[in-house]
């Protein structure tokens, strides 16, 4: 297993699940990724994590306060009690206040600009997602906004640090990246025009797969609903999915898996 190379401050540096049904996330993830999952750590309010082999990839927990399902991104920061400062300040909100997770760093959650939650992540003895870009495993992670794209855009440069490169500027497609070409960590895709009214903005999560023909009939046969495709772009052969309680997420083939 290749090392992961360090991240950049900003950068995502842990995915969670947030089920209204943990239990069956499991089995619906373990069917089409081929993920384990730990036991639940009453320490942690039962909270298991998703394992690709031997590597943690994934955190997953109960969804608090009747929210529905959904993927968490957590992004990096070497200062979290400045970062949620700056997201304050900077047209964000504060949801959770920093604090300590029992040695393994310190977590936060804010809310941009968009509405999106996003999570902050510390990092002491948990530095994050364990492999990324291989069968089973995240591959990319981008952020679909409803409303604000410009100041979405703003607060995450000022907040995180992002150096942001605009891969189109049309009404047709608007989006940007954190980095370019393949240094790029992270997007900010404006989805206002494509989604349906009352759409709230979301981080995505796309995970890589070996077939993707193959993994739509797998969400299908599981409880889960495809939303479109598979259909072949330059970034891969990809799809766009609902799992079994109602997590968006997508599915992709890098170019470099293709036959």
């Amino acid at each position: 297993m290749p090392d992961l190379t360090p991240k950049p401050e900003g950068a995502p540096i842990w995915i969670e699940l947030s089920s209204t049904d943990p239990v069956e996330s499991a089995r619906f993830y373990g069917s089409l990724l081929g993920t384990t999952v730990s036991e639940p750590n009453p320490d942690f309010g039962g909270y298991r994590n998703l394992l690709h082999g031997e590597t943690l990839i994934a955190g997953l927990m109960d969804a608090q306060g009747g929210m529905p399902s959904s993927w968490v991104v957590y992004l990096l920061t070497h200062d979290i009690d400045e970062t949620i400062t700056l997201a304050e300040q900077h047209g964000g909100g504060a949801l959770v206040s920093p604090m300590d997770v029992m040695g393994l760093g310190k977590m936060a959650f804010a809310q941009d600009p968009s509405g999106a939650y996003v999570g902050l992540w510390q990092p002491e003895t948990q530095s994050g997602i364990g492999i990324e870009d291989e069968p089973g495993t995240p591959t990319w992670y981008e952020l679909h906004t409803t409303s604000a794209f410009p100041a979405t855009v703003a607060f995450y440069e000022k907040v995180f640090g992002w150096t942001t490169s605009s891969m189109g500027d049309t009404d047709e497609f608007r989006m940007v990246t954190f980095g370019e070409g393949p240094d790029a960590q992270a997007g900010i895709y404006d989805a206002s025009v494509t989604s349906t009214a009352g759409t709230p903005s979301a981080w995505q999560v796309y995970f890589a797969v070996d077939d993707v023909d193959h993994a739509v009939e797998v969400v299908r046969a599981e409880g889960g609903t495809v939303l479109d495709g598979p259909e072949d772009t330059s970034y891969g052969r990809i799809s766009h999915a609902i799992d079994s309680t109602g997590a968006a997420f997508t599915l992709v083939r890098l170019p470099d898996q293709q036959a």
